[in-house]
């Protein structure tokens, strides 16, 4: 939500209660804040001090806190949560903003490069302004990556680790755990694999259940596999970091182009699949993971062809496309003057619209 007062714009962030959808609200707050807009940032008490973290310090930028009921506090899912504080949510709202009635235009995370026929045809379904944030870019990261990691990392010659994780949201079965480790095993290349569990089971226990027998003795010399949360962003960033074979989360997607990252695409639900179909049919910088058709299937083999078609076999299609195509990705994200431009024609067209 976004209002004018005073010749300063305000904008309301109020992202999905999961840390992943709350990256790009984080960047975006940043960029505006920058372009003196100021910002009031909705989140619950589990996730402040994080933000607080990766928030510039800035007096235009201000969080609220969301107080959840004391004995609801606990084993909540996003989508609990948000039921839970829709009535704090819509009493905020109309108190910064009154007569304040619902949606009237929408801001994408997206730009016209990337989503250009898409967005067109939302404009004609939504029957709303459309304003775009561009592709959010995140800043470099701060900080050192954990020295375990970083002394492993290194290791390895550049761009020859495969980084493979899902996300905090996305769980994967026994079957798909078991094919995905032994088509890693089959590429030959070392990797570093994050897997992550709900969060009411045990993962260190989940994760030895479903590891297959004798593979990480097999792997051990080229391996890692992990449970937990990971520096996402510094591991990318790392010299050794090749590969990014991921859930196709849009932010995922970004910050591996970014990063100068091949990708290897395997969505399991919702926008992933959307994203994954842009970068790798629409923009052909990326291979996404052959499945069947009639239940989604894919096996070790399958895993290991997308790998090696962007980080083996790169002299001959598609790999030679694919990376051509990502390094003209990398590039126009890594143009500062292009994202800087998004941001300033989004702030200035949030200034005509709520003027």
């Amino acid at each position: 939500m976004a209002s004018k007062s005073a010749d300063q714009l305000h904008v309301v962030m109020f992202p999905f209660s999961a840390f992943g959808h709350i990256s790009p609200f984080i960047q975006l707050s940043n960029k505006l804040s920058f372009h003196g807009v100021r910002v009031s940032f909705f989140s619950i008490p589990d996730y402040i001090s994080r933000i607080k973290t990766l928030l510039i310090p800035s007096p235009s930028i201000q969080i609220i806190p969301l107080q959840l009921p004391p004995d609801r506090h606990q084993h909540l899912n996003p989508i609990q949560t948000l039921d839970l504080i829709q009535p704090q949510i819509k009493t905020l709202l109309s108190n910064l903003k009154p007569g304040w009635t619902g949606c009237s235009a929408i801001v994408i995370k997206s730009c016209k490069e990337l989503d250009g026929c898409y967005l067109d045809y939302l404009k004609t379904q939504f029957q709303k302004p459309i304003f775009l944030t561009g592709p959010l870019v995140p800043e470099p990261p701060c900080g050192q990556l954990e020295d375990r990691w970083a002394k492993w990392l290194g290791q390895f010659p550049p761009k020859t680790v495969i980084f493979c994780s899902f996300g905090s949201e996305t769980f994967l079965k026994d079957e798909q755990i078991r094919e995905l480790s032994l088509g890693l095993e089959l590429t030959g290349l070392p990797f570093f694999l994050v897997l992550n569990f709900p969060e009411n089971v045990d993962g260190k226990a989940e994760l030895e259940r479903t590891i297959p027998k004798g593979f990480l003795e097999r792997v051990k010399d080229r391996g890692v596999v992990h449970t937990g949360w990971v520096q996402q962003q510094l591991i990318l960033a790392h010299s050794s970091v090749g590969c990014y074979l991921t859930h196709s989360g849009f932010s995922s997607l970004i910050e591996a182009l970014a990063n100068d990252c091949q990708l290897v695409l395997l969505p399991f639900k919702g926008d992933q699949f959307i994203n994954a179909k842009l970068m790798s049919q629409d923009l052909t910088t990326g291979v996404e993971v052959n499945r069947k058709d009639e239940d989604g299937y894919f096996g070790k083999e399958d895993i290991c062809e997308a790998v090696k078609t962007v980080m083996v076999d790169v002299d001959k299609e598609p790999g030679r496309s694919i990376r051509a195509n990502q390094e003209k990705w990398n590039k126009f994200l890594l143009d500062n003057k292009i994202q800087d431009k998004f941001i300033s024609d989004l702030v200035a067209e949030l200034k005509s619209f709520s003027g």
